[in-house]
């Protein structure tokens, strides 16, 4: 793991997308936590939108009730000071992230944001509920 957990440092894209991958396929609840303080912390609003969004897609094959917590958390947090347009980023991959759980229960929730100012969120919840009442 701490290896794995270093190569989500590397300079290179292609290092820290194969370690997440990686930490993905190891289903534990260490790599489930170090995703997650991963998108918790500080510079993760800063990372590539398809970086972020490739957390989002990992973080989502644990489907459990504590990832769908994060998850629904993450899409509620609201940023009032600058980067707004990275919150909302991780915000809409949260939305993404909600539509790959699976769980209808997360609909009611999105259905709030499909009316949000911010294009990106309303356009990956509107995505995610459509997949989550069509089942795909």
């Amino acid at each position: 793991f701490q290896t794995l957990r270093e190569c989500l440092e590397d300079p290179e894209i292609q290092v820290r997308s194969a370690a997440l991958r990686a930490l993905g396929t190891v289903s534990s609840e260490a790599a489930k936590r170090i995703i997650m303080d991963r998108i918790n912390d500080k510079i993760f609003k800063d990372k590539d939108f398809e970086e972020k969004k490739e957390y989002f897609e990992v973080i989502s094959h644990w489907k459990d009730k504590e990832v769908f917590a994060f998850l629904s958390e993450t899409l509620k947090k609201k940023s009032f000071f600058f980067g707004s347009a990275k919150s909302d980023e991780a915000r809409a991959c949260a939305a993404y992230g909600l539509g790959l759980l699976g769980n209808k229960d997360a609909i009611s929730l999105l259905q709030k944001f499909k009316g949000e100012n911010s294009k990106l969120i309303r356009e990956f919840s509107y995505t995610a509920i459509k997949r989550l009442e069509h089942g795909q």
